[in-house]
């Protein structure tokens, strides 16, 4: 039998970034996919039936990925800046929570994984966003479902989540 030092779950692209960097400290590395095949994000398929079409479900994704992270894996990957990065409507309330967690979250993506009560405290006021779904948000910001469809929009884009979803994809995507 084969020994490992790491096994990493999901061969998407975040599970196979994290098995390069512990390949690259010299740790035996098992990477487990139950898919047909690897890449999540950054392959197309078809996401619509019976509509002949193959859809980057995720390729909104690589304008996340840290330059750093980039130059450290010795990738040469162009990202072009779009015109419009969000299509909500500028100078609500919505506008400062996604400030908010930016803020909060951005400088914490290369760095070790910090605990779940270091997590709450870095986002103080916003932590419910880790614990109640984000349609218990949207329904107290607006009362319009059109303005709380196009919110919606960040938080599912990929996900095919519902705004209640229990499991807080919707959350996650957002964040």
């Amino acid at each position: 039998m084969s020994r490992y030092d790491a096994v990493i779950i999901g061969g998407g692209h975040n599970g196979l970034v994290a098995a390069t960097m512990l390949a690259r400290a010299g740790l035996g590395v098992l990477v487990l996919e139950r898919g047909e095949r690897l890449g999540g994000a950054a392959v197309s398929e078809r996401v619509f039936a019976g509509v002949d079409a193959n859809v980057s479900k995720y390729s909104y994704l690589v304008s996340l990925f840290p330059a750093a992270l980039r130059r450290e894996l010795g990738l040469s990957v162009e990202l072009r800046p779009r015109a419009v990065g969000s299509y909500p409507p500028a100078g609500d309330g919505f506008d400062g929570l996604r400030a908010r967690l930016a803020t909060a979250v951005a400088p914490t993506l290369l760095a070790p994984l910090r605990s779940r009560d270091e997590f709450l405290r870095l986002l103080g006021d916003d932590a419910w966003i880790v614990s109640e779904p984000l349609s218990v948000e949207l329904e107290r910001a607006f009362d319009d479902d059109v303005r709380r469809g196009i919110e919606l929009t960040d938080a599912t884009i990929g996900t095919f989540a519902p705004a209640d979803d229990p499991q807080l994809r919707q959350n996650r995507c957002l964040l």
